[in-house]
């Protein structure tokens, strides 16, 4: 008489997640079982998976979180984080070698490679948001970078907006294309990203249809005058009739090179400072929005981010708009275009 042999199976909640291990003895899923509950029992971590390697973990992580819940432009600065600095130091590491002291020792190497603060925190957050999921997945026991010391982020660059007669300024020294790039920033408030990747198909009559990468969401934003005739009048003279509203900025090198040797330059000329960048003019449009009497839902949702990052970016012209002064943001514009005053410097 032969014995009967499994498979005998142990089920158990990993991580939010019903999984299950099959054995051909019973014994074995009962000692299985038992160690596992010992464990509980002893405040330590069940460890019923075999130890994976961090670059192991970073495919789980991508496929069962970063895929299902990020923006696309986080993920790509996540990837971009690993591939350059985190998977070729640390990706073969088992996860439960990946102690504190590993994880930073490999931070301060990175600063002493010369890579800035910011960097070094970005990696320190991509790390931490992979151990994580494998903390949920009861990997290891606790995620190791929380018990490093990891720089702290700079205060926000304040954003101070730019008057339409400077916006005007500053157009009036670029070429025709370029100047309707600057119109895009200042008074439409696209994101760099996002004028790179606008195509004609978004330009409607009364709105731009905006796929906002950062966010993963699509808006719409109001096309105040002005910036529509400045748009029609660039593609009838560019001859655009489909694909990129912008196609010398299509890539981001390409970008970086017209911000750094086109748009500085000529902020600079009209008093802006030798550190503006274009998506300083995204507070332009915010503030137009402002004085026009918005409010601040619908200046968030026309700049594209939530109530909260509204305030802590532009709560300082919140709080000098006077209602009695309240200024229409077309009518700003072309004043500023006349030479007129129009309230907003």
């Amino acid at each position: 008489m032969t014995e009967k042999r499994g498979p005998y199976v142990a089920r158990w909640w990993e991580g939010g997640v019903k999984r299950k291990r099959t054995f051909a003895r019973k014994t074995d899923r009962d000692a299985f079982t038992a160690e596992r509950r010992r464990r509980l029992a002893l405040g330590e971590t069940p460890v019923p998976t075999p130890d994976i390697t961090l670059a192991e973990m970073m495919e789980l992580y991508w496929s069962q979180h970063a895929v299902p819940n990020l923006a696309p432009l986080t993920r790509e600065g996540y990837l971009s984080r690993w591939d350059v600095h985190i998977r070729p130091r640390l990706g073969g590491y088992p996860l439960r070698q990946l102690t504190p002291l590993v994880v930073g020792q490999f931070l301060v190497d990175r600063r002493r490679a010369g890579v800035g603060e910011p960097t070094v925190r970005l990696c320190a957050m991509t790390l931490s948001s992979v151990l994580s999921l494998a903390v949920r997945q009861e990997r290891i026991a606790s995620n190791p970078v929380s018990r490093v010391k990891v720089p702290k982020p700079r205060a926000l660059r304040e954003i101070a907006p730019v008057a339409p007669v400077l916006v005007e300024r500053l157009r009036g020294l670029l070429a025709p294309g370029d100047a309707t790039l600057v119109s895009a920033f200042a008074y439409a408030g696209l994101r760099p990203v996002e004028a790179r990747a606008l195509t004609v198909g978004d330009v409607g009559r009364d709105e731009l249809v905006i796929d906002a990468s950062k966010t993963g969401r699509r808006r719409r934003v109001t096309i105040l005058a002005p910036l529509g005739q400045d748009l029609r009048e660039h593609l009838m003279r560019e001859g655009i009739r489909d694909g990129l509203v912008f196609p010398w900025i299509d890539t981001k090198g390409r970008y970086d090179r017209w911000r750094e040797r086109v748009y500085k330059p000529a902020a600079a000329k009209v008093g802006l400072g030798d550190d503006a960048i274009p998506y300083d003019l995204r507070g332009s449009f915010a503030s137009l929005l402002v004085w026009e009497g918005r409010t601040m839902l619908e200046v968030a949702t026309q700049l594209g981010h939530s109530v909260a990052v509204c305030e802590q970016h532009y709560a300082r012209v919140f709080a000098t708009y006077d209602p009695a002064k309240r200024t229409d943001a077309t009518s700003a514009v072309i004043a500023a275009r006349e030479g007129r005053e129009s309230g907003l410097g």
